[in-house]
């Protein structure tokens, strides 16, 4: 009689989990990933970026 391989409890829990297999990012580290990104791009200053809201003071003579 052939016996058979013992098993990898270790591998079959965690496919159970969804612990094995490709690596895959969870949903939070996208979305903090995405979150940086805005925060990059927001940090940048536009090109068409005129100074503010406050408009220079020119007195007038």
């Amino acid at each position: 009689m052939k016996q058979s391989k013992p098993r990898n409890y270790i591998a079959l829990a965690l496919m159970k989990r969804s612990g094995a297999g490709a690596h895959v990012k969870t949903n939070k580290a996208k979305r903090a990933t995405v979150k940086r990104q805005l925060a990059k791009e927001l940090k940048k200053p536009s090109e068409n970026y005129s100074g503010g809201f406050f408009l220079p003071v020119i007195p007038s003579l």
